[in-house]
């Protein structure tokens, strides 16, 4: 939470399946982002995540709006 460029983040329990759950992280710009999930302390820390959930975590990318242009 105290990573630069960090807004908010929930976590939500799918009610069809209680054993799936769907984290999302707000952040202001994707390369925000990109530098914690490359830095080392989110890679222990998620090594630890996973161990006990016995799985590897899966990740996507979304923005808000219809269009793509902030990407190009």
């Amino acid at each position: 939470m105290n990573q630069t460029g960090y807004i908010s983040g929930e976590t939500l329990k799918n009610m069809v399946k209680p054993e799936t759950f769907l984290v999302i992280s707000t952040w202001e710009t994707s390369a925000d982002w990109e530098r914690w999930f490359l830095s080392e302390e989110r890679q222990e820390l998620q090594s630890k995540i996973d161990t006990l959930l016995e799985e590897e975590t899966q990740y996507d990318i979304f923005y808000f709006g219809l269009d793509d242009k902030e990407l190009i």
